[in-house]
């Protein structure tokens, strides 16, 4: 039986997260995305590319339905996410 450390599978829970995006952005489904990464330090990185990076008021909209579902869970609109 091989023993997985927890690092070792939140990582490749995020190479997988990250995974799934990129091949969408590749299809040319993405046009933008905003994040934030917890780095080992314990910092946080944000940031923001495609359209949200041209148009920050639509990347504080797509922030605050994020907050919306961590704080209430998925809303209606955003089943496809």
């Amino acid at each position: 039986m091989e023993v997985v450390k927890l690092d070792e599978y939140r990582g490749k829970e995020v190479v997988a997260a990250l995974e799934a995006l990129l091949e969408l952005a590749r299809e040319g489904q993405i046009h933008g995305v905003v994040y934030v990464a917890k780095l080992n330090e314990g910092d946080n990185r944000a940031g923001m590319a495609g359209i949200y990076k041209r148009r920050p008021d639509l990347a504080l909209q797509a922030t605050f339905m994020m907050e919306r579902r961590l704080m209430h869970g998925r809303p209606p609109y955003a089943e496809s996410m």
